[in-house]
């Protein structure tokens, strides 16, 4: 049986009811409520990396798909400092993205 969080999601409750009525085994029923839910948490088309864990891929994914919005929220609800740790992580992990939304470049911390 699956997990209790999934036993209460409507996608995996779904699927696996559809598929015992189709006269699946309990096994394979549990594992298409897994993957509906899966698709339906990740999106049809998700992704995994090799170690099998999923891609973020969508608006707002990070960092390759951050806009400027999440800064701001970062910066509103959690304070000039933890938005500058953000601002010089996407600038460390990718200079491209930060530089297309129109974050300032951080300072160099001098040694």
């Amino acid at each position: 049986m699956a997990d209790e969080i999934l036993e209460n999601q409507g996608s995996y409750v779904f699927e696996r009811n559809r598929m015992i009525h189709a006269g699946a085994s309990e096994q394979a029923a549990n594992e298409a409520g897994v993957r509906a839910q899966e698709a339906s948490v990740w999106g049809a088309d998700c992704k995994k990396d090799r170690n099998g864990n999923y891609i973020a891929q969508g608006i707002g994914s990070w960092p390759n798909h951050v806009t400027p919005n999440h800064f701001s929220a970062i910066r509103r609800y959690e304070g000039e400092q933890k938005y500058q740790a953000a601002v010089r992580k996407l600038w460390k992990e990718c200079p491209d993205r930060a530089r297309k939304i129109g974050l300032p470049e951080p300072e160099r911390i001098s040694s």
